[in-house]
């Protein structure tokens, strides 16, 4: 494998691991839009810039929030084929493995070195920034791992999950997500406490990803829920677009609830929110990030489909 870096001397050392990290930060966000095109400067130019602006009142939280946002954000692009899977790693079963062996040799602390991947170097620079706020962020980087393994899986497979197993996936993102988050932010408030907006949220990202997730083998809708809705997946094979997705007239049915129920979740998401005791930072992110683009990507779906 190329340029493998000594991850616990990088990490003991975090004046010579910042600025490389940053750069790879820089780097990857603006390779993460760009190969997106305009949706990708669309669907992550505020949610990015909003990492930086945070970096003005607390530059070693935002880094440390932006550390490990841009290695799991390269991990995931590699595994769903965004990226080309990097010279050395026979599959992306092999990369992924890697990197869950990365992450369990660094937050246990083994002694001696510990070699990865020049981009694994934002491992190193979030677990030391982690430690010096004393965050144990061990659990939420295995669970966010899972759910990129089980999406690989998914991608080669097609399997459609039961309920259960969707529900699962969602909760250990969640859990992983918005409650490292609030720990590396400072917030006192719990994950439990923002369980509606993120379901709200999750329901966004479902409608919105259907048709790019679809064609790369991912398919977010339950088991239970094809059956009940009489949904033929094969009907839209081919299907690149909400547009085209909504030819389907079973899926079309399915959208429109999700989309009805996705609304009353954020109304009651955005009013339990507004009663926590959230920083200034974190009431923007959730406001120009997740509450307003998932409201208008709501109201335009409502639209469309006449719901």
């Amino acid at each position: 494998m190329l340029e493998q870096l000594d991850l616990s001397d990088l990490a003991a050392h975090p004046e010579n691991c910042r600025p490389q990290a940053e750069s790879l930060q820089r780097s990857i966000a603006w390779e993460t839009m760009a190969r997106r095109g305009i949706r990708g400067f669309r669907q992550y130019g505020v949610y990015f810039a909003s990492m930086w602006i945070g970096g003005v009142i607390n530059p070693e939280r935002a880094g440390l929030l932006r550390s490990s946002y841009f290695w799991f954000r390269h991990i995931d692009d590699v595994a769903d084929g965004d990226k080309p899977l990097p010279k050395g790693y026979k599959n992306r079963q092999q990369f992924l493995q890697s990197k869950w062996d990365l992450v369990g040799q660094m937050f246990s602390e083994v002694n001696g070195p510990i070699y990865g991947d020049r981009e694994d170097l934002l491992l190193a620079d979030y677990y030391s920034l982690a430690r010096k706020f004393n965050i144990d962020l061990s659990q939420e980087s295995f669970s966010i791992l899972d759910t990129i393994i089980l999406d690989e899986e998914r991608t080669r497979s097609r399997r459609v999950l039961t309920s259960e197993e969707l529900t699962g996936y969602f909760d250990k993102l969640d859990f992983a997500c918005v409650g490292g988050a609030l720990k590396v932010v400072g917030e006192t408030c719990e994950r439990e406490d923002l369980s509606t907006l993120t379901y709200a949220v999750r329901t966004w990202f479902n409608l919105r990803d259907f048709p790019k997730d679809f064609d790369s083998g991912i398919i977010n809708i339950s088991r239970e829920d094809i059956d009940q809705y009489g949904i033929d997946l094969s009907r839209i094979n081919g299907a690149e677009t909400f547009e085209q997705v909504m030819t389907y007239a079973p899926l079309r049915r399915w959208y429109e609830y999700q989309i009805v129920k996705g609304r009353d979740l954020l109304q009651a998401g955005k009013a339990e929110a507004d009663s926590l005791p959230l920083k200034a930072v974190s009431r923007f992110v959730l406001s120009y990030c997740f509450i307003r683009p998932a409201e208008k990507t709501f109201n335009k779906y409502a639209e469309m489909l006449a719901v």
